[in-house]
């Protein structure tokens, strides 16, 4: 019932052969079933099958319809190409109708074809180096492959091309060549495609790493040296001990680091490369300690941390940033492109070069930097500029020579040096110290300052305009230009400013003198703060009641208002001592503040005071009490002036015996006591008084009392005419004030050409400052001078005296020094003399002739042989001829050992401090000692007028006769009773004959005589028989009695 079989074929692999078959009949006619013998059943989709395993796969038969299949296993896949292999088996057919079997024989017939390799994973490579090929075996490429074709005698390979996803790679015969690409680390991926011998391929891929390279470094002790051209990064820094230095060499190329935790924690601290002829990139802006870095001629960067860092640039183009740090950065050129101190608050740049000019228009070139040490200014002529910067730098000058430093358009600090420098701020508010030397200091535009706080001497400062000179340690003088600001020392200024530009300054401790030179047209601000100061006004042909106008305060400052327009404010009232050009001297205090008995003030009230006190000097007391009506002001003693420049509307006031009243405006009273002068102000003013009298502006009358009065115009700021005869003086520009006087005889004029004429009785003229014309106008006038500025021998400054009665009128002249002599005055000079030291008295002060070859009275204040015209002393003309005894001086010693001879006129002589000796003169003198043990010497020339002593003190004083005038011994002293030639009595001299020494014989001798409150000394060519005949008084020792005297205190003389 077998008919037929058919043998399934197959390749090695599913899918690729035919089905075999059973073919058999059933004579029953039943239905046939086929299994394999020793077959296992299995149902499908496409009806049950009967399977059985073998060697190279599984045959299997259709249970229904007799198909044979055979689907090959890894045992056929493993067979070569071309090989061939048989899988035998036996099928039972079963009829369903017969139950009857027959056995058939069956066969899978095997071929062997080509499999494609297979691939497990990713080929794992060992790691590459930086910018090095790599060459990767292909045995190693395939290591992840397998061909199933396991007979195979041919290995795999790989075939086509080799892809790199960071570089390139290529075969080379059993190898792959691999390149990364130029300077890349990391992860890399190879792509290719793995081939069996008969050409079947897969895609295969393998992985490898890009390693740095090691770093080329070597450790010697605690240096650490980089031995060949190298960038290296931290890492490469890591994982030293006891370094501290890391050196780049002299290799070619790029060479650098940067720097982090590992370096630092490595130890490294220095960073020299300055070996190195190429560009050098040192990086340490993640450090935290001070690290120094210093390159070499490359154009380098150089970037700090946030320590305190040192950055040392070379030749090259360089760029420093500092860091969070207080770095230093060095630079030897002015090229380099940026110099960023970073963000620290006192960065330095030290400038190495000898000179240095920032790049134009490169305002950022220098940025974060506080401080610019020049260090190398040694060649004279050398220019160190950094205008095109707008950051303000403070800029410290290390120099030897004369050099140049110019600031920014910011706000700089310059200090100079010892050598002597310009130092110009340039824009912005500048703050220059020259230091040592004769420098040159240009502020620039701005306002800037120029400062001497570092002296340890004090300076003289001149000012004129906006031109400043300033003499500092000794003997170096700088000269300034466009500076608002000068401060001095903290030790004791002198400053000098003549106030036609505006400006200040400022003391800064110490006791410093301010001088006024001019009449203050532009404003001035004096900051004595710190310190103390004395204003002094010392300008020529001006008074200061002619240049200061007003005085107010506000509670902090002074402010003086001058008739020049312009504004002088004493900051603090600091320097609050102010010296008027005539030599009085007042400090400047509120209401409440003259608290110093002697003293001379000046008291500014202010708008709600209603009482201004002084004391016991010589007081000013200045109105300012606008917001109330009823007031006071009380001098105390002394000469005391109540100054109402302040009022705009008239005033009327009476001062009478240093009593009265001044009423405002017809509102505001205030009550005067002890005061003896008025000062009106700009109204209309009636001005009535026995003291000074001066109107001020407007049309004023003026009214003496009983006699007594002063007409005063020092205050003016034009030529007056004053005519006491017809009572009128005409005053203000052009004249266009006219004040009407009566009562007066009494005037002092202006600062400028007066024209002054008395009245018929006996005045007093005092002409002031300027070429003025005076005239007595009859009577016994008296013409004062306090100073030799107010006649001098030019002609545009000498007054003219036209009606000088020599006999009748008297010149009174203000004369002081250590030794001034006025007895040796020569009435009628022979010939004109040009210098002193031909003049009587040996050239001392008060030397002096009255020429009648040019009509002038010529007086010496100077002490020296100076030609005439350039002494400074009084020259004032007189067409009449002035004699010795028409002179009155007023002659005033030092705080020193003085020596002070009157003349024959009315003299006053005061030594003030020392042990001085005063002589009288002929016409009688007032003599104050002072302090000291002083002599006084006594005159008994012909026709001598009794002197007075003011202030004798016995025992520490003594009386001085000379054996040319006396004629009773040069030497020794005199000697009491008998025959003695000194004597005291409490009898008053008389027509009759008196004995006062008690003996017989005829001896010239001293009289002594206590008349109750005084010691009168006389005298006498007799002293058993003296009477008014043949004795004269020649002294009056005041508030001296004669049990204070013995005759010791008189010392005889040659």
């Amino acid at each position: 019932m077998i008919d037929n079989t058919t043998h399934a074929a197959s390749t090695d692999h599913v899918g690729g052969g035919t089905a075999g078959h059973v073919t058999a009949h059933d004579p029953a006619g039943g239905t046939l079933r086929y299994a394999l013998q020793g077959g296992t059943l299995s149902v499908t989709g496409s009806g049950t099958l009967s399977t059985q395993a073998t060697s190279h796969g599984t045959i299997a038969v259709n249970t229904a319809t007799g198909d044979i299949t055979f689907t090959p296993n890894s045992g056929a896949a493993a067979m070569v190409v071309g090989a061939t292999a048989h899988e035998d088996a036996t099928v039972i057919v079963t009829s369903s109708a017969s139950g009857k079997s027959a056995l058939a024989s069956i066969s899978a017939d095997i071929t062997g074809t080509n499999d494609t390799p297979s691939i497990t994973g990713s080929v794992s490579l060992s790691g590459g180096t930086v910018d090095t090929t790599k060459t990767i075996a292909i045995s190693t490429l395939v290591g992840n492959a397998v061909d199933p074709d396991t007979g195979e005698t041919t290995l795999l390979t790989v075939t086509g091309t080799v892809t790199a996803l960071h570089g390139t790679a290529g075969i080379s015969g059993s190898d792959v060549i691999y390149t990364p690409d130029s300077g890349y680390t990391g992860a890399d991926t190879l792509t290719y495609s793995v081939a069996d011998s008969h050409g079947a391929t897969v895609t295969d891929t393998a992985s490898l790493t890009i390693a740095s390279a090691p770093a080329p470094l070597a450790q010697s002790g605690a240096t650490l040296s980089v031995t060949s051209a190298a960038t290296l990064s931290d890492s490469d820094l890591t994982g030293f001990s006891g370094i501290t230095t890391l050196t780049f060499g002299t290799f070619a190329g790029t060479q650098g680091a940067t720097m982090g935790a590992g370096a630092e924690a490595s130890g490294i601290a220095i960073v020299d490369a300055s070996a190195a002829p190429g560009t050098v990139k040192i990086d340490a802006s993640s450090y935290s300690q001070a690290v120094t870095i210093t390159t070499g001629s490359g154009s380098d960067t150089l970037t700090g941390g946030s320590g305190n860092d040192t950055l040392s640039g070379g030749a090259g183009l360089d760029s420093f940033i500092g860091g969070a740090g207080n770095d230093v950065i060095h630079v030897v050129h002015s090229n380099d492109p940026l110099i960023d101190g970073g963000l620290g608050a006192a960065d330095v740049l030290s400038i190495d070069a000898t000179n240095f000019d920032d790049i134009n228009y490169a305002d950022n070139q220098i940025t974060n930097v506080e401080i610019i040490n020049i260090t190398n200014a040694t060649s004279a002529g050398g220019w160190f500029k950094v205008d095109n910067q707008t950051e303000g730098f403070t800029i410290n000058v290390t120099s030897t020579q004369n050099v140049t430093i110019e600031g920014s358009a910011g706000n700089d600090v310059i200090n100079g040096g010892n050598a002597g420098e310009y130092l110009w701020g340039y824009y912005g508010d500048d703050i220059i110290a020259g230091g040592g030397g004769n420098n040159t200091i240009d502020g620039d535009s701005g306002t800037d300052i120029a400062t001497y706080d570092a002296m340890t001497s004090g300076v003289t400062a001149t000012i004129t305009g906006s031109a400043i000179s300033v003499v500092h340690d000794t003997s170096n003088t700088d000269t300034i230009s466009n500076v608002e600001i000068l401060v001095g020392s903290t030790h004791n200024d002198s400053f000098s400013t003549n106030g036609t530009a505006a400006g200040t300054i400022i003391g800064d401790g110490g006791t410093d003198s301010f001088t006024l030179t001019g009449t203050v047209t532009a404003n001035q601000i004096i900051d004595a703060t710190g310190g103390n100061g004395t204003l002094t006004m010392s300008i020529a042909d001006r008074s200061a009641a002619s240049v200061i106008t007003d005085v107010a305060w506000n509670g902090s400052d002074i402010a003086m208002t001058t008739s020049g327009g312009g504004t002088i404010t004493l900051v603090g009232n600091a320097a609050n001592t102010i010296v008027g050009s005539q030599g009085h001297t007042e400090i400047i205090v509120d209401a409440s503040g003259a608290n110093t008995a002697g003293q001379g003030y000046m008291v500014v009230g202010n708008s709600s005071d209603t009482v201004l006190v002084g004391n016991t000097g010589d007081d000013t007391l200045v109105w300012h009490s606008s917001g109330v009506t009823s007031s006071s002001m009380d001098g105390i003693s002394g000469s005391d002036t109540a100054n109402f420049r302040a009022a705009t509307t008239a005033i009327t006031a009476s001062l009478i015996n240093g009593s009265g009243t001044a009423t405002i405006g017809g509102t505001s009273t205030i009550t005067l006591s002890n005061m003896d002068a008025i000062e009106g102000g700009s109204g209309n003013d009636s001005l009535t008084g026995d003291g000074w009298l001066q109107g001020g502006g407007g049309d004023n009358t003026l009214t003496g009392y009983s006699g007594a009065g002063t007409a005063s115009y020092q205050d003016q700021l034009y030529a007056v005419t004053v005519d006491l005869t017809n009572g009128t003086a005409t005053h203000g520009s052009g004249g266009t004030n006219t004040d009407t006087l009566s009562g007066l005889f009494s005037v002092v004029g202006s600062d400028f050409n007066d024209t002054i004429t008395g009245s018929a009785g006996n005045d007093t003229i005092t002409g002031g400052i300027g070429a003025d014309h005076l005239t007595g106008n009859g009577g016994a006038d008296l013409f004062v001078y306090t100073d030799p500025s107010q006649s001098l021998n030019a002609l545009t400054s000498r007054d003219t005296i036209t009606d000088f009665a020599t006999g009748t009128d008297h010149i009174r002249l203000s004369l002081s020094g250590t030794h001034v002599d006025v007895s040796t005055f020569d009435d009628s000079a022979a010939t004109y003399n040009l210098g002193q030291a031909g003049l009587a008295g040996g050239g001392v002060v008060g030397d002096g002739f009255y020429s009648s070859l040019d009509d002038a009275l010529y007086i010496y204040v100077h002490g020296n042989s100076t030609a005439i015209g350039t002494d400074g002393g009084y020259v004032i003309g007189s067409t009449n001829a002035i004699a010795a005894s028409d002179l009155q001086f007023v002659i005033t010693g030092t705080s020193g050992a003085d020596t002070l001879v009157g003349g024959a006129g009315n003299d006053t002589i005061s030594g003030a401090a020392g042990d001085d000796t005063l002589t009288a003169g002929k016409g009688g003198s007032s003599l104050t000692g002072g302090d000291g043990a002083d002599v006084f010497g006594l005159n008994n020339s012909s026709g001598v007028v009794s002197s007075t002593i003011t202030d004798y003190a016995s025992g520490t004083d003594s009386l001085s006769l000379s054996n040319a005038q006396f004629g009773l011994g040069s030497s020794g002293t005199l000697t009491d009773g008998g025959t003695g030639n000194y004597a005291e009595s409490a009898s008053a001299m008389t027509g009759t004959a008196q004995n006062f020494s008690g003996g017989t014989a005829t001896v010239a001798g001293i009289v002594a005589i206590d008349n109750g409150s005084n010691t009168e000394v006389w005298y006498t060519a007799d002293i058993h028989a003296a009477d008014t005949t043949n004795s004269h008084q020649v002294a009056t020792l005041n508030n001296v009695n004669t049990t204070a005297l013995d005759s010791t205190q008189f010392h005889l003389t040659v």
